[in-house]
């Protein structure tokens, strides 16, 4: 047997039945066949869903069509179930936001949903480590999450009809693009610029909100901010304005950087645009002069504003993240800015409690839709010395 052309890149044919074979097999292991799935009475479209509303809170049911890979009508049912078993509940956009057509419904869970996630993530979590307790000594865990990532991000690509873009000389055998730290690699949080910390924000906040994501932003957004950053960039100085990177060292000494958090000492200190310009910005911020906080004598206050943060896709989860964010609220805190600010969006539920922990406070809420996707808009303050409590 030999090998298939796909887009000038061959594929050794050889390998295609056994994967086929045990792709079968993992939907089998997992319960798919089954009318009911991961120890809850629901199929496997209304567990999914009750899954993404939990990420994602505030989403639209139009939105979970390309996350769940259905159709509206798919969606739809597996809505109504939820809504009707007191899973999810629906808000329309006036009562969430304050303000809207209060004709969009924006779905939540109900205490009832939180619960059932909980026991899926249970049933989830005890699942996999079992099974990773059977592998043999010589695989790591590591080998599965770095194939199994790659192989659901090209099914998604090849869904899509989009391009994956590595480096050109990419193989099997190449590492992951964002290194997944191990025994052998260690963290440090490192202040001030760093060669290509401008680029490495942009390549991190494009994997995340990028076209290739839920979220679907493109080159709109990408220009813009390569634009700002690059302004950023230019005034650091270490006094008004500071960049911390998470670098991560392994053990034969290469070093990238995987998480990044900026500080703008200037940004909101300067009067521009109408005080009664809405903002239009998403958790980087994407415009400088859309104050968060509209003040009318906005020059002679002194703010800090929190921007660009971003944690890469191979270690979420480890505390990088908490770090940046500590060092960037007591950077703040010693150079006696009297309020730090930021802006996220609703469903961004991890970096959310973050901010919650360091004592930022939502101020106002405002829905936009910048990139073709509606968002609900959340803009949070921080008073100097607030009290950090992170969990």
């Amino acid at each position: 047997m030999g090998s298939i052309s796909l887009d000038k890149m061959d594929v050794d044919e050889t390998l295609i039945p056994e994967l086929r074979q045990y792709s079968r097999q993992l939907v089998r292991e997992w319960g798919f066949m089954s009318t009911t799935v991961a120890g809850t009475s629901y199929n496997a479209s209304a567990v999914h869903a009750l899954i993404e509303i939990s990420h994602n809170e505030g989403i639209m049911s139009a939105e979970l069509c390309g996350p769940l890979n259905l159709d509206k009508s798919g969606v739809s049912r597996a809505v109504k179930k939820l809504v009707e078993a007191g899973e999810v509940e629906e808000e329309f956009d006036g009562g969430a936001a304050g303000m809207g057509d209060g004709r969009v419904k924006r779905l939540v869970l109900s205490e009832k949903g939180r619960e059932t996630v909980k026991g899926v993530n249970v049933y989830g979590d005890h699942q996999v480590a079992t099974a990773l307790s059977k592998l043999p000594p010589t695989t790591s865990p590591l080998t599965i999450l770095d194939g199994i990532r790659a192989y659901g991000k090209a099914l998604r690509s090849q869904r899509l009809d989009t391009a994956l873009t590595p480096p050109p000389e990419t193989s099997l055998s190449a590492q992951p693009h964002f290194p997944i730290p191990d025994k052998e690699t260690s963290i440090t949080i490192v202040p001030g610029y760093r060669a290509g910390v401008t680029a490495r924000t942009i390549e991190m906040q494009m994997s995340y909100y990028g076209p290739h994501t839920p979220f679907g932003f493109g080159v709109v957004f990408e220009s813009l901010l390569a634009s700002l950053l690059a302004d950023l960039a230019r005034r650091l100085d270490g006094v008004k304005n500071q960049v911390w990177c998470a670098v991560e060292t392994s053990a034969n000494g290469n070093e990238n950087i995987v998480g990044v958090v900026w500080i703008d000492g200037e940004s909101l200190n300067t009067k521009s645009g109408s005080s009664d310009e809405e903002p239009n910005a998403l958790d980087i911020d994407l415009d400088p002069k859309d104050n968060l906080v509209n003040d009318k004598d906005n020059a002679r206050s002194k703010k800090a504003h929190l921007r660009f943060f971003i944690v890469g896709d191979g270690v979420r989860g480890k505390g990088v993240g908490k770090k940046l964010l500590t060092e960037a609220v007591n950077f703040c805190d010693e150079k006696e800015f009297e309020e730090c600010e930021l802006s996220t969006f609703k469903g961004l539920n991890v970096a959310r409690k973050m901010y919650d922990g360091l004592g930022f406070e939502i101020v106002r809420e405002a829905l936009c839709k910048p990139w073709d996707v509606e968002i609900l808009q959340q803009y949070m303050t921080r008073k100097r010395g607030a009290r950090v409590v992170l969990v």
